[in-house]
């Protein structure tokens, strides 16, 4: 009878137990549920943030691009010579947030090329675009980002230009591109100061862009 009784205890004891157990197991899930919906969420928000600040850095290429093109008639530069304006956007992305919003924004700048200016435009877009910002991810590797904007803009300004001459040799023979290469080579190396000067000079209004 007493160790009937004594069993009647034990399981009493048990059940009250789980009876403590058991919301503190529900809450335990459910704050586990709950953290997993916030991961998402935040995954979420930071995916819609990233998103956003793509499309305000493509409206700010956009507008360099115009800019760059009013710039050129008005300097009488031949249609060889670009300022590249708006590279500066791009290597702002490259260097100051990361590599991949960079080559994105550089594939984009190249696609909105394309649209407007032609596929042979566009191809050159492209290629420059994606050998200049190979080179500075290079230099920014190598360097330890210890290397002046001016020296990446050189750089990625001279690797634009070869880079659209190695797009043009399929088209016009590789004695173009090479009877084209001092020039713009030259050319990088004055656009390219120009740019990494104003990249350094607009860096507060580009770290002023929520991100």
């Amino acid at each position: 009878m007493d160790s009937h009784k004594f069993q009647l205890v034990t399981v009493g004891h048990q059940l009250k137990l789980c009876g403590y157990l058991f919301p503190i197991a529900v809450y335990s899930k459910m704050a586990q549920i709950l953290d997993k919906l916030g991961s998402v969420r935040g995954a979420q928000m930071s995916k819609i943030k990233q998103t956003t600040f793509l499309g305000i850095m493509l409206a700010v290429v956009v507008v360099l691009s115009w800019l760059e093109f009013v710039a050129a008639a008005l300097l009488l530069l031949p249609p060889h010579i670009k300022l590249g304006l708006a590279n500066i956007a791009i290597m702002y992305c490259t260097i100051f947030v990361n590599k991949k919003t960079g080559i994105m924004l550089g594939i984009l700048k190249s696609l909105f090329v394309l649209l407007t200016r032609g596929p042979v435009a566009g191809l050159l877009s492209l290629c420059g675009g994606l050998l200049s910002i190979v080179i500075i991810i290079l230099l920014l590797v190598v360097f330890r980002h210890k290397i002046s904007y001016v020296a990446l803009s050189i750089a990625g300004a001279i690797a634009h230009n070869v880079g659209q001459l190695v797009a043009i040799v399929p088209m016009f023979g590789g004695l173009v591109a090479v009877s084209y290469l001092p020039v713009m080579i030259v050319s990088g190396i004055v656009m390219g100061t120009i740019t990494g000067i104003l990249l350094k000079a607009t860096l507060s209004a580009f770290n002023s862009i929520p991100r």
